[in-house]
């Protein structure tokens, strides 16, 4: 009975005014990020459907853009979405959490966002590992004389 009573004090925190501020900034840049990362994964949507047609298939319109990367676009958007529907979901519990007063929700909020975090890191270190083989794979073919 006394270890229950000591760990609701030990884990009841008391925002003050600056505090609260603090966390409702972090879920609405949380939001303008989701919202944001779904504006730029239109874009890419529109520009590959752009380079893939027929009329603007030329060198200058597409920049360098083939249309044959439909693969690399499906991971882009499933990975995507998924990272961003997580990171909003986690700026409403971080918000319903500050607003009611709730540690539950709040705590559920911050760990939502240590785990959105955690799956970006890992995804950006996968990311970098294959740019970095890339890499040493076309110096390797410099080297080869190609």
């Amino acid at each position: 009975m006394t270890e229950e009573v000591q760990q609701q004090t030990i884990f009841s925190f008391n925002f003050d005014d600056k505090s609260k501020e603090h966390i409702k900034s972090i879920g609405q840049w949380a939001v303008y990020n989701a919202i944001l990362s779904f504006i730029a994964l239109g874009i890419s949507i529109f520009q590959f459907m752009m380079a893939s047609s027929e009329v603007y298939n030329s060198p200058a319109f597409t920049m360098g853009i083939k249309a044959n990367n439909g693969l690399t676009l499906f991971f882009q958007v499933v990975f995507s979405v998924l990272l961003n529907v997580y990171l909003y979901n986690t700026s409403v519990k971080l918000k319903k959490g500050i607003d009611a007063m709730d540690s539950r929700t709040l705590t559920k909020g911050f760990g939502l966002l240590r785990t959105y975090y955690k799956i970006y890191g890992i995804l950006l270190i996968i990311v970098l590992i294959i740019c970095s083989l890339g890499l040493v794979y076309l110096y390797s073919m410099r080297g080869a004389g190609f």
